[in-house]
């Protein structure tokens, strides 16, 4: 816990390190980053990308090509007609619960 200015004020305080214990192990630097370091930071990201079109092109890659697109309708495709084959199962078996 770290406090503010005043005692009453408490605020958790969270660390970046790496998660990999191997990787924590053999990294000579061993990073130990506050987050309030890059908190500020992140936050405004996050703003940018809900806000800005232009800002939220530049952190998130969503330049899709036609095969991807392509390759996205048929699975959207492939799903909706599993989703519609597992209701009609359902839809059996619940009748033949039903029935007995």
């Amino acid at each position: 816990m770290a406090y503010g200015k005043n005692e009453d004020q408490c605020y958790p305080l969270f660390v970046i390190t790496h998660a990999a214990e191997n990787t924590h192990d053999n990294c000579p630097v061993k990073p130990y980053i506050n987050d309030k370091r890059i908190r500020q930071n992140i936050t405004k990201a996050v703003k940018d990308i809900l806000t800005n079109k232009e800002m939220a092109h530049k952190y998130i890659d969503s330049d899709f090509d036609e095969d991807e697109l392509q390759k996205l309708q048929l699975e959207i495709k492939r799903l909706t007609k599993q989703e519609q084959t597992i209701h009609e199962k359902i839809d059996r078996l619940l009748d033949l619960k039903l029935l007995h």
